[in-house]
């Protein structure tokens, strides 16, 4: 299947994914995406990614740790946990990128990928490898989302043929579950 699921809370609960269109609304995607893109630019600041070497990437980044903080409780309203952020995190994409088939590590018991622009030809799926179905690629229009069981749904992304795909990754977990220590992704706090 590609594209838009039903129901989101449904197609967690039974797939450990769901799309969430229009997650955000446009005016803050554009003012997202705008900072994403300038602050890819700086060299200096960038994670050594081991997913995809090469390909600018940010952890913790401060306007993205607080849009982590903001949609706890709407991204727990939709998978049913009162949930701890842990950790924000982007990428923006180049021609040929690829994100090896993989599950998180436990801060990203409860993870949401975010599209927050692109320059392509289409949008750029994201795969996920259901347990007792074949793997569904799910497309994601700039602004819509994708919420995922991270450490449990194997997911991936075949070569990227655009010019880039700015992502932003939120993780949470369960305040209430078993990794909880992984609170703030056991830093002091988030970069607020």
């Amino acid at each position: 299947m590609i594209g838009v699921m039903a129901d989101p809370k449904t197609d967690f609960q039974q797939n450990g994914y769901s799309v969430l269109p229009r997650f955000l609304d446009d005016e803050l995607r554009q003012r997202l995406l705008a900072h994403v893109l300038e602050r890819a630019k700086d060299t200096a600041d960038l994670a050594d990614d081991k997913q995809v070497p090469g390909t600018p990437a940010i952890y913790g980044d401060r306007v993205m740790d607080r849009l982590l903080a903001r949609l706890a409780p709407t991204v727990g309203a939709i998978v049913g946990l009162q949930l701890l952020p842990t950790y924000s995190y982007f990428r923006v994409y180049r021609p040929g990128d690829t994100l090896p088939k993989h599950v998180d590590r436990p801060s990203c018991q409860i993870s949401l990928t975010l599209s927050l622009g692109f320059d392509a030809p289409a949008p750029w799926p994201i795969w996920f490898g259901a347990t007792a179905a074949a793997p569904t690629a799910l497309t994601l229009a700039p602004g819509d989302a994708a919420v995922y069981r991270g450490m449990d749904t194997p997911h991936w992304r075949e070569a990227f043929t655009g010019v880039y795909a700015a992502q932003a990754f939120l993780h949470y977990v369960d305040q209430n579950g078993p990794h909880s220590e992984w609170k703030f992704d056991k830093r002091p706090g988030l970069t607020l």
